[in-house]
Parts: C-alpha cells; sequence; structure tokens
C-alpha cells in the first residue's frame, strides 16, 4: 500500500510523493512503470492475494499526488 506504478516517461523509479484521494492519504514510492499506466496516472499496489485483488478492484478514485522532487 505504499508502492505505485507510474508512466516512467514522467516519474522515473524511486520517486516519493504524497498520494491524496477520498480514502487514502499516505507517502508512497514510484517503484513499478506498470504497463498500462500512461500519462498523468498512478496505480496504487495493494499486495498479492484475494483480500488485495478486491481492494484493487474497488479502487477508481480520483486524486492527487504531490511529488518530492529535488531543486
Amino acid at each position: 500500500m505504499r508502492s505505485v506504478a507510474t508512466d516512467p516517461a514522467l516519474l522515473p523509479a524511486g520517486t516519493i510523493g504524497y498520494l491524496v484521494t477520498p480514502t487514502i492519504r499516505r507517502f508512497v514510492v514510484a517503484q513499478d512503470i506498470g504497463g498500462a499506466v500512461r500519462g498523468a496516472h498512478a496505480d496504487l499496489y495493494a499486495g498479492s492475494g484475494e483480500a488485495a485483488e478486491d481492494f484493487a478492484g474497488r479502487q477508481k478514485e480520483r486524486g492527487v499526488m504531490y511529488v518530492f522532487a529535488p531543486l
């Protein structure tokens, strides 16, 4: 629940962000490029197993991810 898949053209692996949706507020790390993730979009990794699969299937929320970048 702390790993997200992002478009590597926008966010390289290892980028730290803060994810805010109606039900989730947490720090996350871009750790996967995700085959279907293109553009300004992120998929939250929910783990493995049936419970994680059920959770991921229900997540269609819109939100904001604040990205921490060096100056």
